[in-house]
């Protein structure tokens, strides 16, 4: 882990629940019209491109194929940090992260090292919900349970070594607002930290600047004393705030402006060792998406210069000419 990385992976999964170019599915490819890749580039780190292979009509079901894609995911990060490359998936759903965790224990398996990974997350949702919790049926809200082995631990044994994360020492959320009482309740009884939201941090709202969510400076408190170490962190694209648009159809008042996610991506990247980055759930077909995929590539490209500056990845050393 002390080693510096050399390299951008940019890793694409346009999928939304198992399935291909639907929804958010088309959000990945959305981000790089957007000019991720040349403005990525101008950073002066190597980026490579690749892609999840498109699955085979046999898998069949939302369930089925949705873990397919985290296994191909787990694989593919496994590679690149093998490769002394950091990690960046461009996903359709936030259950990307749980295939991210599980690729980047292959790969300090494979070297020996011992890593205990943390996460902050950001989202306006908790994705804590469970099969035996969940009303809507919705698979992709069940993520974060998914990491502390609270669910699915018979299909997550296919993609790797069960390893569950400690969330009440290792997890942070940031900017989560849009839940029901019993979720909120369930996260604080899991003793889930979090730098909340609210509506009242709306523009719209009218509120006053002194009223405004400081979300950087208490996520950079809270990060010094959590301590979390070596941390994936997870961009779900509706943390931000509505009055910007609309990141897909579970969008709510009371997210991150710009200026705000700007602020936290660089506490990820000074108090803690970021190790992976997932950006999820963008689809273009929401009102202000071009906005919030303006937004989203340059929060990646300031992540990707705090890494550089704080010394997670190196740029190349310049070629020298001879005669």
């Amino acid at each position: 882990m002390d080693a510096p990385l050399t390299s951008i992976d940019l890793i694409f999964a346009p999928y939304h629940v198992g399935n291909v170019e639907i929804g958010p599915g088309k959000g990945p490819d959305f981000l790089r019209r957007h000019s991720l890749i040349p403005t990525l580039a101008k950073l002066g780190v190597p980026v490579k491109e690749s892609a999840v292979v498109p699955l085979p009509d046999t898998i069949e079901g939302d369930i089925s194929r949705s873990f397919e894609i985290m296994s191909r995911i787990s694989v593919m990060v496994a590679d690149a940090r093998y490769r002394g490359s950091f990690p960046i998936v461009l996903a359709g759903n936030c259950m990307a992260t749980v295939g991210v965790y599980y690729g980047l224990n292959k790969a300090f398996d494979l070297t020996g090292e011992i890593v205990d990974l943390g996460c902050v997350w950001f989202d306006a949702h908790d994705d804590f919900n469970t099969p035996d919790t969940i009303t809507s049926g919705y698979l992709d809200s069940m993520a974060i349970a998914m990491l502390g082995g609270r669910c699915f631990n018979g299909m997550l044994k296919g993609i790797g070594i069960p390893r569950p994360m400690n969330l009440q020492k290792k997890v942070v959320g940031v900017g989560m607002r849009d839940m029901t009482p019993l979720e909120r309740s369930r996260l604080q009884q899991a003793n889930i930290d979090a730098v909340w939201g609210g509506s009242s941090n709306a523009p719209a709202s009218g509120n006053t600047k002194k009223d405004a969510i400081n979300y950087g400076d208490k996520l950079g408190r809270l990060l010094v004393e959590k301590k979390l170490g070596n941390t994936m962190v997870h961009l779900d694209l509706d943390c931000l705030d509505i009055s910007l648009g609309r990141a897909n159809k579970f969008a709510a008042p009371g997210g991150l402006l710009p200026k705000d996610l700007e602020a936290c991506l660089q506490s990820c990247c000074f108090q803690t060792m970021p190790v992976s980055l997932t950006v999820a759930s963008l689809d273009p077909k929401c009102e202000g998406a071009d906005k919030i995929a303006e937004i989203a590539v340059d929060a990646i490209c300031s992540f990707v210069d705090g890494l550089i500056t704080n010394g997670v990845v190196v740029k190349p050393l310049p070629s020298i000419e001879t005669d």
